[in-house]
């Protein structure tokens, strides 16, 4: 029996809310409108894309954004900006890459990704540490869970450990399984449910001790 980790991307190993900041900054430039007017405009594109297509499909949301253009611009010039490497820059959280090594080092521990999102999108966001997951255990999906009984039968007869910041997603496991470790990574200053999870995680170091 081994220990697989299920790890989600967004605002647990990847700093969502400081990419999405840029990503609005950048946007407001390349669409001609000053960043404090621009905010707005472009939560509403997010929260239309959303509700269209359940997660975040880059080419709705590019379009629905260029409706809102001042400046003379281009679609696929918003792709290049969407897409741009460097906007992914330094957006993994600092300690996660040794926490990762530090699990891959141990011969009980299996790393795995459970993750909802375009499957590009979700990869871009994690090329610095792409290499601690082997591609059968990128568990990327348009709705993880939904997906997400499939992917706990999928490594059934270990220990499974569900590591995600919304709670939606660990009740769910926990209803699927009583065998399953839920663990709640809090990046703010939300409480977490009392008795809810088999852990609550004020640093992502602490789940080295798993």
């Amino acid at each position: 029996m081994k220990k697989v980790f299920l790890l989600d991307i967004d605002s647990t190993m990847f700093d969502t809310p400081r990419y999405k900041k840029e990503l609005s900054s950048l946007l407001a430039n390349e669409l001609g409108y000053k960043e404090e007017e621009f905010t707005s405009l472009f939560t509403d594109a997010l929260k239309q894309t959303v509700e269209a297509c359940s997660y975040l499909d880059p080419s709705f949301f590019l379009q629905e954004i260029f409706k809102v253009h001042r400046a003379d611009t281009t679609l696929e010039r918003l792709d290049e900006v969407f897409w741009n490497k460097d906007l992914y820059l330094g957006k993994i959280y600092q300690e996660v890459p040794e926490v990762l090594l530090k699990l891959r080092q141990r011969s009980d521990v299996v790393l795995a990704i459970h993750s909802t999102g375009d499957t590009m999108h979700q990869l871009r966001k994690i090329e610095p540490i792409r290499d601690y997951f082997i591609d059968e255990n990128l568990n990327i999906f348009t709705d993880k869970i939904a997906n997400l009984k499939n992917t706990l039968e999928k490594y059934r007869g270990n220990e499974i450990i569900v590591v995600d910041d919304v709670e939606e997603v660990l009740l769910t496991a926990q209803r699927f399984s009583t065998d399953v470790k839920t663990v709640l990574v809090q990046r703010s200053n939300v409480t977490a449910p009392k008795n809810t999870y088999s852990k609550s995680l004020s640093s992502f170091y602490d789940i080295i001790a798993l």
